[in-house]
């Protein structure tokens, strides 16, 4: 550089001291992705500073690893992200969010406060044994969480930067002690994520899995289900940070699917179908809630499973889809055909539920499409098609109060708390005329 910067030299110190604030974490990065000379500068700074630093180390400490750590508790090292290249940019940005994102505390921890309830529906709860019902003024303090139960049920958050967050049916979302991290461990979820700014801290949305970060603002969607996430921007840009310190940058259209061996897949978001089968011939799809998959010489078939169901406050047999709130699992118009193929030892009433969102996310509202019945006692040997049309299943107190086409993200099958030794050997949604 022909003349030093002091507003450059004021970054890299802050860098080395790890007190970057978002804003200038992303002035930084600018600075360093366009000007060479700033490349050079920051480069000569931190080999200087590294090899001072091994100088002064006492005799017989081992030289800093040269490769990334093992696990997510520690930050690439800054020598090794000069090491990489330039790069630097990306793996400077990468570093400092994955540490704020996966380490106990972070440089703003103690100025991040928690999360305000601002809109609820159904029932809502705080996390915990004893946890209380939860209504729009309720704090949310760091540390803590909350549950929506059924259906239905449906929370926002607004979180202390800003950011807004909408949380779909039977989801669990907890505001980490330290670090203002707030974690959707399981459900789904839509995220306003605001914009990095100077005069605020910026407050990091993830799941288990990832950890997401946006320095110009963006809307996504994101779903935790057994080990499985899944993220969708619908608008803007985003960094996903794992917890190894890996960044993927996503952008308006992306699909982001983090698998149960932690590989990680990019691709643009599919077109949602308007048919759908239920494909269980090798395994349930992963995330699968409730109820087991049964090999018999007619192929494989899915079994409820008697568990708690806290919306009833009861123990049922039920199955229970996998949540696919980010790509949901078909879209439903009034001709829609649901078709199930089954078997039963015993008749009794049973349900088909269909939770249905809006085609757009960003919407908060929900409903159920219901089909309640009866099954019916099958001779051995047979099976019986139960077939209704979507419009025909729209009467019920929790029908969704919006126009098609609605997009189906949870599937529930239930016999209440009967074993009726039911079988389910297809499942599927077609429309007429559509391939």
């Amino acid at each position: 550089m022909n003349a030093r910067d002091p507003a450059l030299d004021r970054l890299i110190a802050r860098y080395w001291d790890g007190t970057l604030t978002p804003a200038e974490l992303g002035t930084l990065n600018t600075r360093l992705e366009s000007d060479p000379d700033a490349r050079r500068w920051f480069r000569e700074v931190c080999v200087h500073a590294v090899a001072a630093g091994e100088v002064a180390a006492p005799a017989g400490r081992p030289p800093p690893s040269v490769s990334p750590p093992a696990t997510g508790r520690g930050r690439i090292s800054r020598r090794v992200a000069i090491g990489f290249g330039m790069g630097v940019a990306a793996g400077l940005g990468a570093g400092l969010v994955a540490h704020r994102l996966w380490t106990p505390d972070g440089p703003q921890a103690s100025s991040l406060a928690g999360a305000k309830v601002t809109w609820t529906r159904g029932q809502v709860f705080r996390t915990g044994p004893n946890g209380e019902a939860l209504e729009a003024g309720a704090v949310i303090p760091l540390g803590s969480g909350l549950t929506t139960v059924g259906p239905i049920s449906s929370a926002v958050l607004e979180l202390a930067d800003g950011s807004t967050l909408c949380l779909s049916a039977d989801t669990t979302v907890m505001v980490a002690a330290k670090g203002g991290r707030v974690v959707v461990n399981q459900g789904g979820a839509t995220a306003d994520l605001r914009a990095a700014a100077a005069d605020r801290p910026q407050v990091l949305v993830g799941t288990p899995q990832v950890g997401l970060f946006s320095d110009g603002g963006a809307d996504i969607d994101l779903s935790s289900g057994g080990r499985q996430t899944e993220v969708n921007v619908q608008r803007g840009r985003v960094a996903a940070c794992d917890p190894n310190g890996v960044r993927t940058d996503l952008r308006n259209g992306d699909l982001l699917t983090v698998a149960a061996d932690a590989e990680s897949t990019v691709r643009p978001a599919p077109i949602l179908p308007d048919n759908f089968v239920l494909d269980i011939r090798d395994r349930l799809p992963e995330g699968w809630r409730v109820g087991s998959r049964e090999e018999t010489p007619a192929g494989p078939l899915l079994v409820p499973q008697l568990w708690h169901d806290p919306y009833h406050s009861a123990e049922m047999y039920q199955l229970r889809s996998h949540q696919s709130w980010v790509r949901g699992l078909v879209r439903l118009f009034p001709d829609s055909v649901v078709t199930a193929r089954y078997r039963a030892d015993r008749t009794g009433d049973g349900q088909v539920v269909l939770v249905v969102r809006r085609p757009r996310s960003t919407f908060k509202d929900s409903g159920c499409l219901v089909w309640e019945s009866q099954f019916l006692a099958t001779p051995p040997g047979e099976w019986r098609t139960l077939s209704v049309k979507a419009a025909e299943m729209l009467e019920n107190k929790e029908g969704p109060r919006f126009a098609p086409p609605w997009v189906a993200f949870l599937l529930i099958v239930n016999t209440y708390t009967e074993d009726l030794g039911l079988r389910l050997a297809d499942f599927r949604v077609s429309r007429p005329g559509s391939a």
